[in-house]
Formats: C-alpha cells, structure tokens, sequence
C-alpha cells in the first residue's frame, strides 16, 4: 500500500521539462510543462489526450466558401494555433501556411503527428510505427521503435504514453522510458487516454488505470473493446463490438446502452455539453452521459442503390456551439467502376441538419480526417486534398 503524501509537498517526475513538481491528490503533478502537447489549434488527432474531438472555436456557419487546399496528397495533419498546417503525404511532412503556401518540413513518411508547444513534432511513421521527435525547425532529435506501435496519447507533463505488443510504456520527452507494464502478450487496442490527474487508462485488453508514476490503480474486464474516450466529468467511455459501456475513475460500471443489431465500429466525440457522440453505419446517436440514455440520433438518408455510411476511421468533430460536423461517405454499389461521394453535415443538438456539402464524386474520392482550426475553418481530407470550408 502507498500512502499519500501531502498536498504541496515537492517532489520530482523525472521529466526535466516540466516545472513546479508537487504532490496533488497523491500523484506527482507539475504546475506546467515547456514540452506537453499543444493546447490550442488542433494538435493531434482526436483534439485532445481524451479524445474528444471537440474543440471551444466555432466551425463555419455554412458551405458557403469551399476551396481546395493546394497542396498534393495529404493524408493526416495538424493545426497550429495560428492557423499553420502540418500535413502528411508523398513520404514528408509539409507545412502549410494559412493562406496555402507549402514548404517542407521533414522527409519523413509519416502516418500520424502530433504538434508540441514548443512547436515540434512527434511523428509516428510508416508503415514500421516508430516513433520520432523532431525539433521546430523539422531536424529529426530521437526515434524510439516498439513496432508494432499503437497511437501515443500525450500528459500535461509532456510524458507520452502508447500501446506495444507486449506492454504499454511510457516515454519521457527527450525519449529515454519512464516506465513499462507488461501486458502478457496481449496487443492494446487503439490510444490510451489520460485524466486530467494524470491517470492513464488502457485496453490492454483489461481496461486498465495508471497512475503517472507507472503503478497499477486498477484493472477490471470489461470485454474485448476496441477504442476509448474520456467523458467531462471523468467517466470512460469503453467501445465495444456491439454497445459502448461507462466506468467511472475507480473503474465502477455505471451504465451500458447499445443501439441493437450486429456488431459494429463506433466512433465517439464528447460535446462540450458533455453529451457522448457515436458514430456508427448510417446513424448518428447523442447519449446523456450520466444515464446513457438517448437524446436525438440523426440518420443518413437512403438513396437506392447508393449506400452512405459514416468512415469507421474518423471520428465526429464539435465545435464550441455543440454543432456536430460528421462526413459520409456513399458508394454507388450498381456502378461497373464503384465511385464515391462524400457529404459533409452540420447537426445541432437534436439532430436536424444545419445544412451539408456534397464533394466531386469520383474513384476513392471519401471524406476522411476533419479537423477545426482558428478563425471558423473547418479543414477535410476528400480522396487527398485538403479542403477548408469557412471564412
């Protein structure tokens, strides 16, 4: 048994980067941190080390000004606080001005990044999953291989924590390992999310809570799952095969709620309400995150021989009014060359469409990464371009 020190008292989390380290709630907590992730813009996939996808700035009010990004083949990007793009594709990582200019950063072939305060990447790469650091300037400082790889998620402290084959480890900044969990062989599903106190939770596969210094809180079976997301009040949402269930932090259920069915993928955002956003097929749900009861559900409409579902890869994103921006995807099933269209949708809170934008139709032309930086711009990848909507 560990007993907690008091409050206040200083101690060191072996993270050079982070200042003010004193206990708080048992756990060693810095007052802040020159080399966590960045807090503003839209720093990593998913916005936020809950994975949330939500995000205070507003999207845009209407399609009404849709212009391509000039810029060849991305595939994942982020956004800086000021509007500046780092963006994948063609084995490097570009950076992108906001009004479009393009010049390289790293020669790197990347499939995720991660932005840092300091205006550094993390990039984990493809397709061996490593995972490099690199400097403001894109000059590659350490790389640290546990292939296979699953996506870090990212401390206040600037600890990165991720998913091995056979352990889940945590990284300090300059990459050397603060700590490593076995997990006996058991490969995690998807990123761990991290509490505001520093507590990581993990499928590994028991859903598993971690405190910063690598010790076990609790672990429980909840079935096998395959994602995570944190809710505002510090419930995790765990997605399962065919329902999502809620464990509150000591890892006590506190409900479950499935839409019916066979077994599917969910894709989940938490509004700034609070309300729990699942994607899922064809339909949208927004759960109350307390009861995890339903409040509106939008469906795609049906159009014959096309059908339109929503990616299994993207999660829906919300902006600081509660509007759900959500992109489809229809394939035209009874075309000799299958082509695609995507729809990009505006919901309010009950559900009713704001309004939506069709893209070209064409071969492999879906909806994929969205994503919400300054000034009301809504950023997607369609097929790989880049298009912004918004002023």
């Amino acid at each position: 048994m560990f007993t907690a020190a008091a409050d206040g008292l200083a101690c060191d989390d072996t993270i050079a980067c982070s200042q003010g380290d004193a206990c708080r709630a048992g756990q060693c907590k810095e007052a802040a941190s020159a080399c966590a992730i960045a807090e503003t813009g839209w720093p990593v996939y998913g916005h936020d080390a809950e994975h949330t996808s939500a995000t205070a700035l507003l999207g845009p009010s209407g399609p009404t000004a849709k212009r391509s990004v000039g810029v060849p083949r991305v595939g994942s990007f982020v956004i800086a606080s000021d509007g500046t793009i780092y963006a994948t594709g063609d084995g490097q990582v570009r950076r992108i001005t906001p009004d479009g200019i393009a010049v390289p950063f790293a020669a790197i072939d990347a499939h995720d990044l991660f932005l840092r305060k300091d205006g550094g990447l993390y990039v984990r790469t493809s397709p061996n999953a490593a995972l490099e650091s690199l400097d403001a300037s894109g000059t590659p400082v350490w790389t640290f291989d546990a292939s296979p790889m699953g996506s870090p998620a990212f401390g206040s402290s600037g600890a990165i924590y991720a998913a091995g084959r056979f352990s889940l480890f945590a990284l300090r900044p300059d990459g050397s390992t603060l700590w490593s969990l076995a997990t006996g062989g058991s490969e995690a599903a998807d990123s761990p999310v991290v509490g505001p106190d520093g507590t990581v939770y993990a499928l590994a596969p028991d859903l598993v809570a971690i405190d910063p210094a690598g010790r076990v809180k609790w672990k429980r079976w909840v079935g096998w799952g395959h994602g995570l997301a944190m809710g505002r009040t510090g419930s995790i949402f765990v997605l399962l095969d065919r329902s999502v269930r809620a464990v509150d932090p000591t890892g006590t259920d506190e409900w479950t709620w499935s839409p019916g069915g066979p077994a599917t993928t969910f894709m989940p955002g938490i509004a700034p309400s609070g309300d729990l956003i699942l994607t899922t097929g064809s339909t949208l749900y927004r759960l109350d995150p307390s009861a995890g009861t339903l409040r509106s559900s939008f469906s795609l409409p049906p159009d014959g021989t096309v059908a339109s579902r929503f990616s299994s890869a993207v999660p829906p994103v919300i902006d600081g009014n509660d509007v759900v921006f959500v992109v489809a995807n229809a394939v035209d099933t009874n075309s000799f060359v299958p082509q695609t269209q995507a729809t990009l949708y505006a919901l309010d809170p009950s559900g009713s469409v704001l309004w939506s934008t069709e893209f070209a139709r064409g071969m492999s032309e879906s909806g994929g990464n969205l994503a919400i930086g300054p000034g009301g711009i809504l950023y997607l990848t369609v097929g790989a371009t880049l298009f912004a909507i918004g002023p």
